[in-house]
């Protein structure tokens, strides 16, 4: 899952997204017959949001409301065709902040109260990822790197480039991909990345 990033509104008010990663979906399912009560739970609160659809929707709230399943109540959020039992639902997580370590981020699916045998909670970690690319300012001198812009103005104010002409008299613009955050998410080929 990749960080959403904000720079402030120039014309005031909340911070605009700039960044739009696809939200990392999770399908809540309980298999057989259920009367009891099932309850999704993630202890690390600050990294992660969750929403109910993949653009926009409801933020979900651990709020024992929010989260919670049982026979005659379904949270608000549901769509009205889906519960855990019917189709599954599907939850949709959403960056806020990078993980400090490789699966920092555990959720719990658990079921509790019902007549019959159950197994015991399902369980997921996953790993919120910050990418960063800097816009450098332009070059005072040959010699030595401009500072990048602050993240408000690389998104409000931007970056002049030129179209190079024969005489290559036009400065580059210097971009830096930052290292990925956590540093230990090293190669997105041995973790499942969209």
């Amino acid at each position: 899952m990749v960080v959403r990033k904000f720079a402030s509104n120039p014309e005031g008010g909340t911070d605009l997204p700039y960044t739009a990663p696809a939200r990392l979906a999770l399908l809540l399912f309980i298999e057989g017959p259920f009367d009891g009560k099932a309850m999704l739970t993630c202890k690390t609160q600050g990294k992660v949001k969750f929403y109910s659809r993949e653009k926009g929707g409801d933020e979900i709230f651990f709020d024992g409301w929010d989260n919670k399943f049982e026979p005659g109540y379904t949270p608000s959020w549901v769509p009205s065709t889906d519960s855990p039992t019917n189709n599954g639902v599907t939850v949709f997580a959403e960056g806020l902040s990078p993980s400090g370590s490789l699966n920092d981020i555990p959720l719990e699916f658990a079921l509790s109260g019902c007549s019959h045998t159950m197994l015991g909670p399902a369980k997921a970690t996953i790993t919120s990822v910050e990418l960063t690319l800097d816009i450098c300012k332009s070059r005072k001198t040959g010699q030595v790197d401009p500072d990048p812009l602050s993240a408000d103005d690389k998104i409000n104010l931007g970056r002049f480039l030129h179209v190079q002409n024969d005489q290559l008299d036009h400065g580059r613009a210097l971009l830096i991909v930052q290292k990925v955050q956590p540093e230990a998410f090293k190669d997105c080929r041995k973790y499942p990345c969209r």
